[in-house]
């Protein structure tokens, strides 16, 4: 909420640089150890809200949508030319564009397919079965799925991975690959001696040399 305040009320791009620096000094430090997590974190929130921002460009006063068989269509100009780019489980909310204080209700509707200059879209059954062509004021919202698995992982690495993965100190060779498999005269895969159908047959000899190289 911080992050979001200082993004959103700052008078200038500057003064929005200079309000957050000072929230999360992290930010003008070395990367290291011990703020890898803290800087992270703030970078994806700030990543995410810059989405936020920018998905406002999606937002219609008046639109309507129509039917495509069990959907219904929303036609976006430029659609695949814009970005942030809408993706599958986007949602729209719609909202009675003459609603009042007493009416707020809105109804939101998942993308699931998003084509060249449209998206198909599904509501609830309600709103869906009843919808006949009427006008609605549109706000588009991002899937946080995208930003949530990144701070899982920003939250776990430095356990799971440790810090001479992450800010290794020398190399480290391998006396032995990490998987005893070669190629024999014929260019088949050999692991231990067992012979491994390639997934893909019609691969040349450089990139199943390079396949071996990979998994050694």
């Amino acid at each position: 909420e911080r992050l979001r305040n200082a993004y959103l009320t700052s008078t200038s791009r500057q003064e929005m640089i200079y309000n957050v620096e000072n929230m999360f000094p992290c930010l003008k430090e070395e990367l290291n150890i011990k703020n890898y997590t803290i800087r992270f974190q703030t970078l994806v929130f700030l990543e995410e809200i810059e989405y936020f921002v920018n998905f406002r460009n999606y937002d219609r006063e008046r639109a309507h949508f129509t039917r495509d068989g069990e959907f219904l269509s929303l036609t976006i100009e430029n659609l695949s030319e814009r970005r942030p780019s809408l993706v599958i489980g986007d949602t729209v909310r719609a909202i009675n564009p003459w609603s009042n204080d007493d009416d707020k209700r809105s109804y939101d509707g998942v993308i699931h397919k998003v084509l060249f200059n449209r998206v198909l879209l599904k509501f609830n059954e309600g709103f869906q079965s009843k919808y006949n062509g009427e006008d609605f004021r549109l706000e588009f919202y991002y899937s946080r799925f995208a930003f949530r698995k990144q701070h899982f992982a920003v939250n776990r690495i430095i356990k799971h991975v440790g810090e001479q993965f992450l800010f290794p100190s020398r190399v480290h060779t391998r006396e032995e690959p990490q998987l005893q498999i070669e190629l024999n005269s014929d260019d088949n895969l050999m692991l231990q001696r067992t012979h491994c159908p390639w997934f893909n047959p019609l691969l040349n000899p450089i990139q199943k040399r390079a396949i071996r190289n990979i998994l050694r």
